[in-house]
């Protein structure tokens, strides 16, 4: 299957939840997707952009299992039509309207940034790509 025809259906139908199908984020490029995102009942699921460096990315969530408690473990890698996709447990996410409520969780947020800036990076773990693209934005 091309690239441009990848569907959040599809992805939702690799998370075999049910509930509804949420697009979270869909970026294209010369009319084709690059990175999709869905939320199927309790898990997201993204399709990286073709090309992504499978070794790469396995080290990036082996680095985020050994972060249990810090940070959301992904549940899976997996192919579609030549794509890698990850598999995650849905977060909670922040809205404004929990900010001009007075309800955001800065403390814990706060303690959740402390955890994870006290544990050492991996040695050799490869950069994710916002970095990356941080200078052309």
């Amino acid at each position: 299957m091309d690239d441009h025809r990848l569907q959040a259906g599809e992805l939702a139908r690799l998370a075999g939840r049910d509930g509804p199908v949420t697009v979270l984020k869909q970026t294209m490029a010369l009319k084709r997707t690059k990175v999709l995102v869905v939320r199927a009942g309790d898990v997201v699921v993204k399709a990286h952009p073709p090309g992504t460096d499978e070794r790469a990315l396995r080290a990036r969530l082996d680095a985020a299992r050994a972060l249990d408690g810090i940070m959301l473990a992904p549940l899976g890698l997996e192919r579609l039509d030549g794509r890698l996709v990850t598999t995650w447990p849905a977060g909670e996410p922040l809205t404004m309207d929990d900010v001009e409520a007075g309800t955001t969780p800065w403390e814990e947020g706060g303690r959740l940034l402390a955890l994870l800036h006290a544990r050492p990076v991996p040695a050799g773990l490869p950069p994710a790509g916002g970095p990356s693209r941080l200078p052309r934005a």
